[in-house]
């Protein structure tokens, strides 16, 4: 069984014309020994020669005053150097660092992505994406998906303020 590490156990059924024994039943045991377990193989997201281990962030409830940043762990599986040169499609909100630039083959990095709410301009859910601009020859492009929920910060209103804020009463009343 093959990526099946573990103990096994198989038959086998063979019809013969011997009219004394015309069914024979073979039993096949053993152990299937899993493959060495690798550094790329913590990266199940295929980009290329780029692996990650998501590309999705969700970057959660976050007020319209306030900054969050999120980490994509990546892998360079290949043989040559992956040299990160930007992000494209991204809104002025979001910005990235590559932690290194340069990724040599066999080697892990961060990608440091910070999503400011106050340049967004807008309230609400929001599932949208960007790309990872590389050198790599196979997909120089990565789409990395994003979420967030912005809302109004309401702790920056004054006391005054607050006072005349509009109210809203519910009656449960029937």
């Amino acid at each position: 069984p093959l990526n099946r590490p573990g103990s096994f156990t198989k038959t086998v059924t063979v019809t013969t014309n011997d009219p004394t024994n015309g069914t024979i039943v073979l039993t096949i045991k053993g152990t299937v020994v899993p493959k060495p377990r690798t550094i790329a193989d913590n990266y199940p997201m295929n980009a290329g020669d780029v692996k990650m281990i998501t590309n999705f962030l969700n970057f959660g409830n976050l007020p319209n005053t306030k900054k969050k940043t999120d980490t994509l762990f990546v892998y360079n599986n290949g043989k040559e150097d992956i040299i990160f040169t930007g992000i494209s499609n991204a809104p002025p909100a979001l910005t990235a660092v590559f932690l290194p630039e340069t990724l040599k083959p066999e080697q892990e990095g961060k990608i440091i992505v910070t999503f400011d709410a106050a340049k967004q301009n807008d309230l609400g859910f929001l599932f949208k994406s960007f790309n990872i601009l590389s050198n790599d020859k196979i997909m120089p492009e990565n789409i990395i998906q994003y979420s967030v929920t912005i809302s109004y910060d309401f702790s920056q209103l004054s006391e005054r303020q607050i006072k005349r804020a509009p109210k809203i009463l519910v009656n449960e009343e029937r």
